[in-house]
């Protein structure tokens, strides 16, 4: 277990770190591009600003951890717990949400465009001023259950109406969302593999 151990700005490019414990560990700036994480415990992690190109989270805990501004760009978060997770300002920009949990997360201000968020919880997640307009298989019933404002950007397909008090009125679906292909992921994983680097050590 290396449960609060000190990794700042540790260069862990394409690391095996697969169900590892790193439960309250400061990550800050660290370089995990094209890491091998899931399953990996990293509940209140700091993992402000840290690079997570293309990483695989699939199935890791980030329960309340720190993702402030972190790069999450083509990043496996598959069935990740996210819950009360900080991930403001974050880039998610192509990552994959696909059932990950996301409870009371802070995304205001993230970035998450063409991200995935098909049957992703976000029960009282913060999208407050959240760019949403190119993200897929999104729900109205989904963002029923967020926390939005005017400034959230969301996609063509969903029309948001407002009071001129600024409280949400009405939120639905104008076009048909295009289920989810079957061979989605796994053509993903075949263009964003990264081989993984064995001599890195934490």
């Amino acid at each position: 277990t290396l449960t609060g151990k000190d990794l700042k700005g540790k260069i862990l490019t394409s690391s095996n770190l697969a169900s590892i414990n790193l439960a309250s560990s400061n990550l800050e700036e660290v370089d995990l591009h094209g890491a091998d994480i899931n399953k990996a415990n990293l509940e209140k992690a700091n993992l402000g600003k840290a690079d997570l190109y293309l990483a695989d989270l699939n199935k890791a805990n980030l329960y309340l951890a720190n993702l402030e501004k972190a790069n999450l760009y083509k990043a496996n978060l598959e069935e990740a717990n996210l819950s009360g997770a900080d991930l403001m300002q974050v880039n998610l920009y192509l990552a994959n949400l696909h059932k990950a949990t996301l409870m009371r997360a802070n995304l205001e201000e993230g970035h998450m465009e063409e991200a995935i968020l098909s049957v992703a919880n976000l029960y009282k997640a913060n999208l407050e001023g959240a760019n949403l307009e190119k993200v897929k298989y999104l729900t109205a019933d989904q963002i029923k259950k967020a926390m939005i404002n005017r400034e959230t950007e969301l996609p063509n397909y969903l029309q948001a109406t407002w009071s001129q008090n600024g409280e949400l009125v009405e939120i639905k679906e104008v076009k048909a969302i295009s289920p989810l292909p079957e061979t989605y992921f796994s053509n993903i994983a075949k263009l964003g593999s990264i081989p993984l680097n064995p001599s890195a050590r934490v």
